[in-house]
């Protein structure tokens, strides 16, 4: 009798890892529409919950209405700023390129040295350098990164009929996410084999560290990208309103920022002459936004999250460049799971490790 049950269980799980992978394969094209939905459930849920007691437990219209305030909020105003890049990108790098020789041969020893002649200490200095091994690594750089900005533009922007489709997935998982949201939540947490405490705080400290990074991360990016295109704007940089949106899109990535794009522009302003300018994009933009994004961002995922500020910088990057942008927030997730997993074997066999520390 046994044996036939062991056969039989045996049978069984098989079966059951055979149909889960299948189906894990089955969702794979969807699995980021997924990720994201349940994104976009825990920062709306609120929303949710308010127009569901308003309309006395109705969850089908509650979940209809926060819908609607999703796509006024954020799916609309992404389609408008994608609209405005796809159009101001094509020209702004047109513009670069049809003015890239120029810029070439700007960067010379003649030039560089003349914009140092009344800095004797920088002349001096200056005119140490090998010119010829750093000049085309400069160059060099600097296409890269005008290259790169575009790609990521180019990936995020301009295909907006596979935007769309995104979306339409994402509210549709959602619509039912905020109806069956509770009871999809209760079968899971009966279906993982941990405590009832255990499982709380595992899911508090999810929401918690989503909330927290989602909230920092578009605080910092709408500042940083108003206080980018604001310099722009008094500098004389060109279409200030689409730098500032491609500094705002830029700033959400730890390994980026946007210095990507400050960085250079006071290069340019250096290479054709406007110092002024130029030390103030590079001392007032990006000065304060390296400081924004290696000490004020960190600091304050730290706070909300509950996790060190050095492992959110860490688990951010590391999940950039594992999953791409998205992994700016799947880091800081995995984290969070990682550390609440740990402390609850540190809870769990308090009694043990003592004998072990013995």
């Amino acid at each position: 009798m046994n044996k036939s049950f062991s056969v039989q269980t045996s049978f069984f799980f098989i079966i059951l890892a055979v149909v889960s992978l299948g189906f894990l394969k089955i969702l794979t094209p969807f699995l980021m529409d997924i990720f994201l939905a349940v994104i976009f459930f825990i920062i709306f849920r609120r929303v949710f919950y308010f127009f569901d007691k308003k309309l006395e437990n109705k969850p089908r219209i509650s979940s209809v209405l926060t819908l609607g305030v999703i796509v006024f909020t954020v799916v609309i105003p992404l389609m408008v700023v994608g609209v405005m890049v796809s159009m101001e990108a094509g020209d702004n790098y047109q513009l670069l390129v049809d003015n890239w020789p120029n810029i070439n041969k700007g960067i010379n020893k003649e030039n560089i040295l003349s914009l140092t002649k009344d800095f004797p200490f920088l002349e001096e200095y200056i005119s140490k350098f090998d010119f010829d091994s750093v000049l085309p690594r400069i160059s060099q750089f600097l296409s890269t990164i005008a290259d790169l900005v575009f790609t990521l533009l180019k990936k995020t922007f301009f295909n907006i009929t596979s935007l769309i489709i995104n979306f339409f997935v994402i509210l549709f998982l959602l619509y039912y996410i905020f109806i069956d949201g509770k009871q999809l939540l209760s079968k899971i947490q009966y279906l993982i084999p941990l405590s009832d405490n255990d499982e709380k705080n595992l899911f508090n400290d999810i929401t918690k560290t989503t909330e927290a990074i989602i909230v920092n991360t578009f605080f910092i990016g709408f500042l940083e990208g108003t206080y980018g295109g604001i310099i722009f704007f008094f500098t004389g940089i060109s279409s200030p309103f689409f730098w500032g949106i491609i500094m705002a899109f830029l700033s959400m990535i730890p390994l980026l920022g946007a210095n990507t794009v400050l960085l250079p522009a006071a290069i340019y302003k250096f290479i054709t002459g406007d110092i002024f300018n130029g030390v103030i994009i590079l001392i007032v933009g990006c000065g304060a936004i390296l400081i924004d994004q290696n000490l004020i961002k960190p600091k304050l995922d730290g706070k909300r999250s509950g996790i060190h500020p050095a492992i959110v910088f860490i688990s951010s990057m590391g999940g950039l460049l594992w999953l791409g942008i998205v992994g700016f927030l799947i880091g800081p997730l995995v984290a969070a799971i990682f550390i609440s997993l740990w402390n609850q074997f540190g809870n769990n066999y308090k009694e043990q490790l003592k004998e072990f520390n013995k």
